[in-house]
């Protein structure tokens, strides 16, 4: 009987073995890891550089003739000083996600290039001239995006500061004058761009921007009892690349 039992028992042994041996090799391997979904939650900072087309011009306001930029017949007239140049600056913001949705808050500070002189031929005659440079740009931006794992796909709005020099001269009569608002003025931007997680904490983004300012007065009386107007109106559209290091 003990040797009846014992042969059983290694009989099952070596059924449950070839048994073991036949069940697929995906049965003894271990579940693949799932590559982490990036999170584009957190604070950071970066730097940017582009192009920019500013434009920009001065023309008559007055209520009434004399007009000293002329148009035809006597009619109020206009000078633009369209120009591009390069800009470039610094930015930070936070970002918070939720499933797919990003939005966040974005400011930066940019330096420019652009400028441009023009003349224009002035009512009592003479070559006059026209200057419009911007020289600083700053905005505090919302953003709205969606993500995909590591792209993000955004819109952005919000309020725009320049520091513009805008000035119609006269310098070569005995009237001469220089007039403008020359001073830092409020705006509005809008734009979007995307944004791409390269390596754990840097980001790479590509942007537009369009920057609205209102128009802005400024006048001058060169001749006693003839008060001059003028208006002065600018936009910029902005195209440029940045990177990002996420804290």
């Amino acid at each position: 009987m003990k040797s009846s039992l014992l042969a059983g028992v290694s009989l099952l042994a070596v059924a449950a073995g070839a048994q073991a041996a036949d069940l697929p090799r995906a049965v003894y391997k271990a579940p693949a890891l799932v590559p982490a979904v990036w999170n584009w939650t957190g604070f950071y900072v970066g730097a940017n550089v582009g192009l920019v087309r500013a434009k920009s011009s001065a023309s008559d306001d007055g209520p009434n003739p004399p007009y000293w930029i002329s148009g035809a017949g006597g009619t109020p007239g206009s000078i633009s000083a369209d120009s591009t140049g390069v800009i470039g600056g610094l930015q930070g913001g936070y970002n918070w996600q939720t499933g797919n949705l990003v939005v966040g808050i974005e400011g930066d500070i940019s330096f420019s290039s652009a400028n441009r002189t023009v003349t224009v031929t002035s009512a009592p005659g003479g070559n006059d001239s026209y200057k419009s440079q911007l020289s600083t740009l700053g905005t505090v931006r919302g953003r709205i995006g969606w993500a995909l794992d590591r792209a993000l796909i955004y819109g952005t709005g919000g309020v725009a500061f320049a520091s513009f020099k805008n000035e119609y001269s006269d310098p070569a009569t005995v009237i001469g004058f220089d007039v403008g608002p020359n001073s830092t003025v409020t705006g509005w931007t809008a734009g979007g761009g995307i944004e791409y997680a390269l390596v754990d904490h840097w980001t790479v983004k590509a942007e537009y921007l369009h920057v609205g300012f209102p128009t802005r007065t400024a006048s001058v009386t060169p001749i006693p009892g003839n008060t001059y107007a003028f208006a002065f109106k600018d936009s910029l559209d902005i195209g440029r690349v940045g990177i990002n290091y996420k804290f």
